[in-house]
């Protein structure tokens, strides 16, 4: 068996050609040593710092005290009432009536008839609207006599008697 595989051995060895690093040899150069660099010191960049890095101004220092604002709470506004439940007031003169500050059945009772007629003209309505039953109207309202004020609208026609 050995000379089986002797055989082989040989068989192979005369197929493949020797390689070339195997037969030749070389001589090791020896390795190239730099001479090291002169050793040079890097250029100096610190300057003095502009203007603008100068201590800051004395208020910086210290911040300014905080006082805090005495509280003031608003009085709660009256709850608005639907001035349009009014025979005469619709939408628009609910909103003059209200940009003028009456906003309840209270304040328009103990507004005069006269004052009414100037705030309408102010808000632009004039002529076109009358204000002489609205104090008794909001006076009803104001007591919570719905049926007597109930009774007073149907007498009315746009406000009027």
């Amino acid at each position: 068996m050995l000379s089986i595989l002797f055989d082989m051995l040989q068989i192979l060895d005369t197929r493949r050609p020797a390689s070339r690093r195997s037969t030749e040899y070389r001589r090791a150069e020896p390795p190239r040593v730099e001479p090291p660099a002169r050793y040079v010191e890097p250029p100096v960049y610190y300057e003095e710092p502009p203007a603008y890095y100068e201590e800051p101004p004395a208020y910086y220092d210290e911040p300014p005290a905080y006082e805090e604002p005495p509280v003031k709470y608003a009085k709660p506004a009256a709850r608005p009432d639907d001035l349009r439940r009014i025979e005469g007031i619709g939408p628009k003169t609910s909103k003059v009536l209200m940009e003028a500050g009456i906003t309840t059945f209270s304040q328009l009772a103990a507004t005069d008839v006269e004052d009414l007629k100037q705030i309408l003209a102010a808000g632009g309505l004039g002529d076109m609207v009358d204000p002489t039953s609205w104090p008794e109207q909001a006076r009803l309202a104001e007591a919570g006599d719905w049926e007597a004020f109930q009774n007073l609208k149907d007498e009315l026609a746009r406000g009027r008697i």
